[in-house]
């Protein structure tokens, strides 16, 4: 191999590595990007968060409700009328 054809072969490795390296800033680009918008769209959604908690539209520590007891004398006359099933309308 003369010299001209090594200085061939180093010339043109350079160049497919910058079509990467630009390849790869582009993404690098696009990714910092998306993170961006994903921030300003997580801060929305913290501040509605907020919102719903502070108006009292949460959807946690919602109780189901209690089931209310029957008195002794609610219970004799559902069974003196034959309704032995609780809670029978």
């Amino acid at each position: 191999m003369s010299e001209e054809e090594t200085s061939e072969e180093e010339t043109s490795e350079p160049e497919g590595s910058d079509d990467l390296i630009n390849k790869a800033n582009l993404a690098a680009l696009r990714l910092e990007e998306a993170n961006k918008k994903k921030e300003e769209l997580l801060v929305r959604e913290e501040k509605l968060q907020v919102r719903r908690t502070l108006a009292g539209k949460a959807d946690a520590g919602q109780a189901p409700p209690q089931k209310l007891d029957e008195t002794p004398e609610e219970y004799a006359k559902r069974i003196v009328a034959g309704n032995l099933k609780e809670n029978e309308g």
